[in-house]
């Protein structure tokens, strides 16, 4: 039977034939079965999973879609495309969502986080937007305060108030059936002077919480121009130990006049990302000397899960 039907005996119901139920047996059938009180089949012994996929569509647009019509594959849809519900009582129970379930852009703040939740509206999945954070207190993740709104995704506005996905700022994420994905900001050449760090490349990405793995790493060449200047190299998170002991901090000395190129290869690896916004940065500063350092194009890349 499909889930959430209604097995109640019906009216015309007869329980005929030989090896049948009596009708009394028909009539009670309700309390034979592992059921909720409103007819839903019980799913707390079933695999608590979700066969959807929470994604950008557009500026002014994100949906939740079947993770195979996402281009997952079928490895991400083993539960095909139900969603998982807890009622008032904390009971577990799935909807299929009726096609695509999208959300516009309107009325949304600028430059603010939001936490994509799913609920059951009489029977048919919505989405709602919310800065309210998550909890994990529940069988499956929730809006705080309310066992209802099952989370599915995050996302970040942007100063025009819209959604964005680019590869410097990917800003909307899936909480379910998540895929590697990659941030990527490409510098054009930059060169400075400065002693204290600088930021040469940046990435923005989101986070539901501690224990969320990313890995950051930047490539490329560096020269410390002007005799016996040295230059530092560090990947930076939200400004918080720029050229710390935590932070790869190889550096490069010019030698002869000043210009030998040095490769850049540093790299960090973090799972204690707090819940939401970000920075990672690749940052360097002039250690000792008074020359310049200027680069080739480097590259910071960030990998991440969303």
């Amino acid at each position: 039977m499909p889930i959430g039907a209604d097995v109640s005996a019906q009216y015309t119901e007869e329980a005929v034939g030989g090896g049948h139920p009596t009708k009394a047996r028909v009539i009670d059938r309700l309390g034979l079965v592992e059921h909720h009180v409103d007819g839903r089949h019980r799913a707390d012994l079933l695999p608590i999973g979700c066969g959807a996929y929470f994604e950008y569509a557009s500026a002014t647009q994100v949906r939740l879609l079947k993770a195979v019509a996402a281009g997952l594959g079928a490895g991400h849809s083993f539960y095909g495309d139900a969603v998982p519900f807890l009622d008032g009582s904390g009971n577990l129970y799935y909807l299929r969502p009726n096609g695509i379930i999208t959300k516009d852009s309107s009325g949304l703040l600028a430059n603010t986080v939001y936490y994509v939740y799913a609920y059951d509206n009489a029977g048919a999945v919505v989405l709602e937007l919310s800065t309210t954070t998550w909890s994990s207190a529940e069988l499956i993740p929730t809006k705080s305060g309310d066992m209802t709104r099952t989370l599915v995704g995050m996302l970040r506005t942007n100063g025009s108030s819209q959604f964005v996905n680019t590869t410097q700022e990917p800003l909307v994420k899936s909480f379910w059936n998540q895929v590697p994905r990659y941030g990527v900001h490409d510098a054009a050449g930059p060169s400075h002077a400065n002693s204290t760090w600088t930021q040469v490349c940046i990435v923005y990405v989101l986070s539901f919480g501690a224990g969320e793995p990313f890995h950051a790493w930047v490539h490329g060449r560096n020269r410390a121009s002007g005799t016996g200047t040295v230059s530092g190299h560090a990947i930076d998170v939200d400004s918080t130990n720029i050229g710390g002991t935590v932070a790869m901090n190889p550096q490069s000395e010019d030698g002869e006049g000043g210009n030998i190129h040095t490769p850049i290869a540093i790299s960090d690896v973090r799972t204690n990302l707090g819940a939401g916004y970000h920075t990672i940065q690749y940052v360097s500063r002039v250690v000792s000397g008074a020359g310049t350092i200027d680069y080739g194009n480097p590259s910071l890349f960030v990998l991440f899960w969303g």
